[in-house]
């Protein structure tokens, strides 16, 4: 993985899925999962808070080690596991 995969592209990532309709469409469908929920690709953790308390287990997977330390700090907050 070079520089720009590293510490260039999640920065993007995140602040290009981080706008207003992407948010919208979070809050609709995102918060309709219950029970117990896989994330594959969670990237920055966007998604995070917009489950319901109706989730029991949670599961994220991201390869990208920038996009999982930023999902880490935003799970933190709902005790969602990694």
């Amino acid at each position: 993985m070079n520089w720009y995969e590293r510490a260039v592209l999640p920065q993007i990532l995140d602040t290009a899925m981080n706008q207003s309709p992407f948010t919208e469409i979070r809050e609709t469908m995102v918060s309709q999962a219950h029970g117990r929920i896989l994330e594959i690709g969670m990237g920055s953790g966007l998604n995070g808070p917009h489950y319901s308390q109706d989730v029991q287990h949670f599961v994220a997977l991201e390869p990208f080690e920038k996009l999982r330390s930023m999902t880490a700090s935003r799970a933190q907050s709902r005790s969602l596991e990694l």
